[in-house]
C-alpha cells in the first residue's frame, strides 16, 4: 500500500461503503526483502524450464531365486530314454577305460596271464563307484570310477611289488599287488570322507593350479610309458620310453617300424588325439574305439594286409574268466606278502594326495558346467564312500571322471539313472566279457593310453599358456613337470607340495582375499545428488554389495567372495541384491584357476539376478579377463561391467538404482522446485532466487579453477559438474560429481582461502551464483533469509559429515 494513501477515506469496491485506508501488517520476510535497496542484488527470477518428456518408468525388480538344492537329484529325473541311451554310451566307454587302465596298472610281462583279474578290479571299481556317486551326488550326470592319473601311480606301486618279490609265483605277486592297490583305495576313501566330514574341502582349493598342472602333465608322460610297457611287454619304465625316442632308439625302430608292436598303438593313439582335438564327443570317441576293435580283427578279413600285420604284431588281450577279488574272500589272501604291502605306504599316501587334488579340480569344472556351486565337502564324502566300497570289493581307487561325466551329459543324461545304467554296463562286462577279450588287439587299449597321455600334455603344457597373468606361474608349472618326470611321481609330488606351500605362504599369507565388506546404503560414490535421490539411496543402496579384494587371487581365495555373496543373499531382511562390486585396487595378480572362480560368480549372478561390477582393474588383469571371455568392453548390457575406479563403479550402480525407482532423469525442474523440499525456510525461497545471479556454463568449461579466489556459492539448477583435484604431472583426480539441486563452493561464503579444487561442467549447466557481497548485504538487511542460507549450508555440511562417519564406521569393521 503506497504510504501517501494511508489515512484517506475511500469507497470499498466490494460493499460500496466508505472507510479509512490502512496498511496491513507486512510479513517479516516481505519487510526484509523490501528493505533491500541494492540494485545489483535483485535479479529477475528466470522462468522455470519447460519439462521435457515423461518421468522414466521404474524398472522391475527381481527377487533372488532360491538357493540351489543340496539334495541328490531324483532317480528318474529327465527323459528316461535319453538317460538310458546316455548310460549305455557312457558304460561302453567305461569298459574301454577299464581295458586300458588294467593294462596300465599291471603291465609287467610276468603278470600278463592274469590280465582278466586286473580287468576285473577295474570293472568292479567302475560299477561300485559309479553307482555310489550317481545315486548320492548333486551332479545329475555324474560318473566316477578308476582314473588314469591315479592308475599311473598304481602302476609304479605294482612295479615295486614285482621287483620286491623275485622268484615268487605270478599269482602270489599279483595277489600282493592287488591287495596293496585295494588297501590304497580304502585309504583314499577314508581320507576323502574325512576331508568332507571335517569340512576341509575348501582348503584344497588353495593348492596353486600350476603345481597341480605340472604333476598332471607329468602323469601324461607316465601314461605314455605305461602304454609302451603294456603293448611291448617290457617293464613299466620311463627310461624304456625315452630310450625308444632317442636318436639311437629311433634309428633301430624306423627301419622295421611295421614289425614293431608299439607302432600300431602310436598310430591309433595319434589318430584319436588328432580327430578328437576339436570334437570330444562320447559317441564319436566310442565310434573310433569300435573301429579300432574292428581293425584288430582285420587279420580275419584281410589276411596278409599291412593292417593285419600290425594287429598281429601287437597281439591280443589274454582271455579268461574274470574272478572276484574281494578283500573279504579268505582264499585270496593267504599268499599275500604283507611286508611288501606295508612298504607301499608312501605310494598310497601320494595316491591320496593326487586323488584329492584331481577331485577338487574336476568338481570345480562340474560346478561351472552346472552353473551353480556344489557342496564340495559333500562330494568328498560321497567319493570317500565310493572308494571305500570299491576297495573292500577289491577294486581300484577312483575319482570323478570329468570327461565321461560331461560326455554323459552331452549324450542326453539329465538324472542319476544314466550313471546307474553305465555302472550296470560295467558290471555286465565284469560278468561276461572275460572269454571275449581275445578278440581285442593290444593296440586298442594301448593307443587309448597314448591318447590320454597326449591330451594331458596338451591340456596342461600348451592350453594353459594364456591362463596365467604372471610368467613365473607358467615357469613354475614347467618346473614341476620337469622335476616330476626326472625324479618320478613320488618325489615330484613331494617337491610340488613344497613349492605349493612356498607359493601359498609368499602370495596368500599376507591376508585374506576379501578385505572390507561394505554396503551401498552407507558407502556411496562421490556424486552429490538431490535430497530426494539421497533419501532413496539411503533406503535402497543396500542393493549394492561392495567387496574389497586384495593379494593374489586364485580359485581358493575366490571362495571367500562366494561366501560373502551367499551370506548377503541369505539375508532376507535386506534389500534384494542387485550389484556386487569387486574392488581390485589391492589385487596383485590372478592365477589361472581364477577363471573357474569368475565363471562360478557369473553363473551365480545370472541365477540370482545381480550383476558383477569390477573396479580398478589393472591393464594386465583386464586383458586376462577379456581373453577368458569374462569382459566385453563397450557392451552396457553385459553381465560383467568394468570401471576405472570404485567411484565410477558405485556411480553406475546408484544410477541403476535411481532409474529403477524412477528418480533418475525425468523432467527438468526449476531451482525453486529443487530447493523448496530441502530448504530450512521454504517461504523465503522466492526471495532467495531474486538475489541470485543466473549463470550458464558450457560443457567442458570451468566454473572456477583450483587456486582462484573464493568469492561465491553456486546452486545447480540443471547439468552436471565435476569437482577435480589437479595433481602434479597433469593428473586429475575426481573428488565429487554434482547434479541438479546440489551446492558447491559454499566455503567461499565463510573464508577467503583460494579454491582447493577446480569445478568443470560435464554437461551444459544452469547455475545460480550467490556472491559474498550479496550474502553480506543479506545478513545486514534480510536476517531471516540469511539465517535460512546459514542453516541450509550447516545442514549440508552435517549430512556430509554423517556420511563420512558411516563410511569410517564401515571401514573400521575389518
Amino acid at each position: 500500500m503506497p504510504v501517501r494513501l494511508v489515512g484517506r477515506n475511500a469507497k470499498c469496491p466490494s460493499c460500496g461503503g466508505i472507510g479509512t485506508i490502512t496498511a496491513a501488517p507486512p510479513k517479516p520476510a516481505d519487510l526484509e526483502v523490501d528493505s533491500i535497496s541494492l540494485d545489483d542484488l535483485v535479479q529477475d527470477a528466470p522462468p522455470p524450464p519447460t519439462p521435457r518428456g515423461d518421468p522414466s518408468q521404474p524398472l522391475p525388480t527381481l527377487a533372488p531365486d532360491a538357493p540351489p538344492p543340496s539334495e541328490a537329484p531324483r532317480l528318474f529325473q529327465g527323459n528316461p530314454l535319453k538317460n538310458l541311451f546316455a548310460g549305455i554310451v557312457s558304460g561302453l566307454l567305461g569298459v574301454f577305460f577299464c581295458l586300458a587302465l588294467a593294462g596300465l596298472v599291471f603291465p609287467q610281462a610276468a603278470l600278463a596271464p592274469l590280465y582278466p583279474s586286473a580287468l576285473g578290479m577295474a570293472l568292479i571299481s567302475a560299477a561300485v563307484m559309479g553307482t555310489v556317486y550317481a545315486t548320492r551326488s548333486c551332479v545329475p550326470f555324474a560318473i566316477a570310477g578308476p582314473e588314469s592319473m591315479a592308475c599311473a601311480l598304481l602302476a609304479l606301486m605294482a612295479g615295486d611289488v614285482v621287483r620286491a618279490m623275485p622268484g615268487s609265483p605270478p599269482e602270489t605277486v599279483f595277489a600282493t599287488a592287488a591287495v596293496a592297490v585295494a588297501l590304497s583305495a580304502c585309504m583314499a576313501g577314508g581320507m576323502s570322507w574325512l576331508v568332507g566330514r571335517l569340512r576341509l574341502g575348501v582348503l584344497v582349493r588353495f593348492i596353486p593350479t600350476q603345481i597341480i598342472g605340472g604333476v598332471l602333465a607329468a602323469v601324461g608322460v607316465f601314461l605314455l610309458a605305461g602304454a609302451h610297457g603294456f603293448v611291448t611287454g617290457k617293464p613299466f619304465s620311463l627310461a624304456e620310453l625315452l630310450g625308444g625316442l632317442s636318436l639311437e632308439g629311433l634309428s633301430r625302430f624306423l627301419p622295421d617300424a611295421l614289425s614293431q608292436p608299439w607302432t600300431a598303438a602310436m598310430l591309433f593313439g595319434g589318430l584319436l588325439f588328432v580327430l578328437l582335438f576339436r570334437l570330444r564327443h562320447s559317441l564319436f570317441l566310442l565310434l573310433l574305439l569300435g573301429l579300432g576293435v574292428a581293425a584288430g580283427l582285420a587279420g580275419n578279413w584281410w589276411p596278409g594286409s599291412a593292417l593285419a600285420r600290425l594287429a598281429d604284431v601287437s597281439g591280443f588281450l589274454p582271455a579268461g574268466a574274470i574272478p572276484p577279488m574281494s578283500l573279504l574272500i579268505s582264499d585270496w589272501l593267504p599268499g599275500v606278502s604283507w611286508t611288501v604291502v606295508f612298504d607301499q605306504a608312501p605310494s598310497a599316501l601320494a595316491l591320496v594326495a593326487l586323488l584329492v587334488m584331481s577331485d577338487m579340480s574336476r568338481i570345480t569344472a562340474l560346478e561351472i558346467s552346472l552353473g551353480r556351486e556344489l557342496d564340495l565337502d559333500r562330494e568328498f564324502r560321497i567319493l570317500g564312500l565310493g572308494n571305500l566300497a570299491a576297495g573292500v570289493c577289491g577294486g581300484l581307487p577312483g575319482a570323478v571322471s570329468l570327461g565321461r561325466s560331461l560326455g554323459n551329459r552331452a549324450a542326453g543324461a539329465a538324472g542319476p539313472l544314466a550313471g546307474i545304467v553305465a555302472a550296470l554296463v560295467c558290471l555286465a562286462a565284469f560278468l561276461h566279457l572275460g572269454p571275449w577279450l581275445g578278440l581285442v588287439a593290444r593296440f586298442v587299449p594301448g593307443g587309448f593310453l597314448v591318447y590320454l597321455g597326449l591330451s594331458l600334455l596338451k591340456d596342461w603344457l600348451l592350453d594353459t599358456r594364456g591362463e596365467f597373468t604372471r610368467k613365473d606361474d607358467y615357469a613354475l608349472l614347467w618346473l614341476t613337470f620337469v622335476v616330476t618326470v626326472v625324479l618320478g611321481l613320488l618325489l615330484g609330488m613331494a617337491v610340488g607340495l613344497v613349492l605349493a606351500m612356498l607359493v601359498t605362504v609368499s602370495r596368500y599369507g599376507r591376508g585374506a582375499s576379501v578385505g572390507r565388506v561394505l554396503s551401498g546404503d552407507s558407502h556411496r560414490s562421490n556424486v552429490d545428488r538431490a535430497k530426494t535421490q539421497l533419501t532413496i539411496l539411503r533406503e535402497k543402496g543396500g542393493r549394492t554389495l561392495i567387496l574389497e579384494l586384495r593379494g593374489f587371487l586364485f580359485l581358493g581365495s575366490l571362495q571367500g567372495v562366494l561366501r560373502c555373496v551367499h551370506q548377503r543373499l541369505a539375508d532376507r531382511d535386506a534389500e534384494p541384491l542387485r550389484y556386487v562390486v569387486l574392488d581390485f585396487g589391492a589385487v596383485t595378480g590372478l592365477g589361472s584357476s581364477v577363471n573357474m572362480g569368475f565363471s562360478m560368480l557369473t553363473r551365480l549372478a545370472d541365477a540370482q539376478g545381480f550383476r558383477l561390477v569390477l573396479a580398478q582393474l589393472s591393464l594386465e588383469v583386464s586383458q586376462h579377463l577379456e581373453r577368458a571371455g569374462l569382459l566385453r568392453p563397450g557392451d552396457e548390457d553385459a553381465p560383467v561391467q568394468a570401471f576405472m575406479n570404485l567411484d565410477y563403479a558405485l556411480e553406475w550402480c546408484e544410477n541403476r538404482i535411481l532409474e529403477a525407482e524412477g528418480a533418475l532423469g525425468g523432467p527438468e525442474m526449476s531451482l525453486a522446485d529443487l530447493l523448496r523440499p530441502v530448504f530450512p525456510d521454504p517461504e523465503v525461497v522466492p526471495q532467495l532466487l531474486r538475489v541470485l545471479k543466473r549463470v550458464e556454463v558450457r560443457k567442458g568449461q570451468h566454473v572456477f579453477r583450483q587456486g582462484d579466489l573464493s568469492d561465491s556459492l553456486y546452486f545447480i539448477e540443471s547439468g552436471m559438474v565435476n569437482v577435480e583435484l589437479e595433481l602434479e604431472g597433469g593428473r586429475i583426480l575426481r573428488l565429487k560429481k554434482l547434479g541438479p539441486g546440489t551446492v558447491f563452493g559454499e566455503m567461499g561464503l565463510y573464508t577467503t582461502a583460494p579454491r582447493s579444487a577446480s569445478v568443470v561442467a560435464t554437461r551444459t549447466c544452469v547455475l545460480h551464483r550467490l556472491s559474498t557481497e550479496s550474502f553480506r548485504a543479506l545478513q545486514e538487511r534480510a536476517p531471516r533469509l540469511a539465517s535460512a542460507v546459514h542453516r541450509f549450508v550447516v545442514t549440508l555440511l552435517a549430512d556430509h559429515l554423517s556420511d563420512a562417519n558411516r563410511k569410517l564406521r564401515d571401514l573400521s569393521r575389518r
